[in-house]
């Protein structure tokens, strides 16, 4: 038989017990340790027991060393399975010094993840050899899993409740400290933020309005915020506009220049003057742009987990959703606008972050006989699915939209019809239509109905 074909399974031993004990030696150590591994990152199922133990005790708040953890492993009942005394005092004398136990760690861990890569490996072999799946979806399923390994995050794994409310008790303390109502990511629009709290992470936004109501341009105004002024990474999928289209609306936007101007040629020199200004404040905002027609929300997940990677990402745009194609073969239109919508939401909530999708608006609101055509969640065109899936759902109203002659032309209303974890409302806005920008106003809070 050939031996040199047989493939070893890689692990350290050493490192393992090195690192348990370090922790035996000096229980400072652990909090280095957990910074980089957890208990199934032992491959030994001993070192992984002792672990887990040594876990148990720091959780209790009491001393870790050879006595207790005999003790700990005695309740445990598995005191002799790991070895009783005589292994204890092996790992404990297994390191002289606490010195180097983020390297020994780091070796764990690093060990830990060539293991899982092998087993996502044969994962995958298997699908491709059963050929029951399609290669986009296999694909898919390899990029997830390795991107799970790289994020280091299981998504099969429970959160014990005390862990999750130790996190969020932080973070509510943190806001409290900073007095601040926002829990997401800002955008720029305050009273906005303070009804929603900014776009939370997981969340699914849907953004809907009649054609040429203005979607797009607040949209993208939404991402000049969030990138100029908060710093944040964004990426735009627009399936209608060209991204040379979106690039000069943003320009156009920010510059505060007419687009008729720049289309007719009638710039004046403080117009050019405007235009470089904008160039050098932009050049700051990081801002990514795809603009693949009828693209498959799997596709969205594929390339924002590569941008993610490489440069960082904290929302993610799409414009819009009834412009998508879905990966599934279905009957009807309605039940693609399903699939599509669901597959927005557990991209959200796979990539943990917010995703502002952009959605058309049925023409019933355009037709209702009353004055008024306010729209309302039932207005959300082709499926229910989106009003179900989203977590926030926000409605761009203008009057001027259906009546040239309404007494305030550019008031506009941003209706906050949806808010899973808070307030509805209406917020007022101002439409600088000949710069497609939306602006703040100071208008009241209104009740929405």
């Amino acid at each position: 038989m050939d031996t040199s074909s047989i493939r070893v399974i890689p692990y350290n031993l050493t490192a393992e017990q090195s690192v348990l004990g370090a922790i035996l030696l000096d229980s400072e150590c652990i909090g280095t340790v957990l910074q980089l591994v957890r208990p199934d990152d032992f491959y030994d199922p001993k070192n992984k027991e002792l672990f887990d133990a040594v876990l148990d005790l720091f959780n209790m708040g009491k001393p870790i060393d050879v006595i207790t953890l005999a003790e700990q492993l005695k309740l445990r009942g598995t005191f002799e399975k790991v070895g009783g005394e005589l292994y204890l005092v092996e790992i404990a004398n297994a390191v002289p010094t606490t010195a180097n136990v983020r390297h020994y760690t780091k070796i764990v861990a690093d060990y830990a993840v060539r293991r899982r890569l092998i087993h996502i490996s044969d994962e995958v072999s298997e699908l491709a050899y059963a050929g029951e799946e399609s290669t986009e979806k296999i694909l898919d399923i390899a990029e997830q899993k390795i991107f799970d390994v790289a994020q280091n995050q299981e998504t099969s794994d429970f959160s014990v409740l005390r862990d999750v409310i130790s996190v969020s008790h932080a973070n509510i303390s943190e806001r409290a400290r900073l007095k601040t109502t926002l829990t997401g990511v800002p955008t720029g629009f305050s009273l906005l933020d303070d009804k929603i709290g900014g776009f939370n992470k997981s969340n699914l936004i849907i953004l809907a309005a009649r054609p040429a109501m203005g979607k797009t341009s607040l949209a993208l105004n939404i991402a000049q915020n969030v990138s100029l002024k908060a710093g944040a990474k964004v990426a735009i999928f627009s399936l209608e506009m060209s991204k040379e289209e979106v690039a000069n609306r943003i320009w156009f936007s920010e510059a505060l220049i007419e687009s008729s101007k720049i289309r007719k040629g009638q710039m004046q020199p403080e117009d050019w003057s405007s235009l470089v200004t904008a160039i050098t404040v932009l050049a700051n905002a990081k801002i990514y742009i795809d603009d693949t027609a009828a693209i498959t929300a799997m596709e969205i997940r594929s390339k924002c987990r590569r941008l993610a990677a490489e440069h960082g990402l904290d929302l993610i745009i799409i414009d819009h959703i009834q412009l998508m194609d879905s990966t599934k073969r279905v009957e009807n239109r309605q039940q693609e606008i399903t699939e599509i919508s669901r597959s927005l939401k557990m991209l959200a909530k796979d990539l943990n972050m917010p995703v502002l999708a952009l959605s058309q608006l049925s023409r019933a609101s355009a037709t209702r006989p009353d004055k008024s055509k306010r729209p309302v969640l039932t207005d959300l065109r082709e499926s229910g699915a989106i009003e179900q899936d989203a977590d926030v759902v926000l409605m761009l109203h203008r009057e001027d939209y259906y009546n040239e002659n309404a007494e305030n032309p550019g008031e506009a209303e941003l209706i906050i019809a949806k808010n899973r974890n808070g307030e509805t409302g209406i917020i007022p806005l101002k439409f600088q239509k000949e710069f497609t920008k939306f602006v703040s106003v100071d208008w009241a809070h209104q009740d929405y109905e």
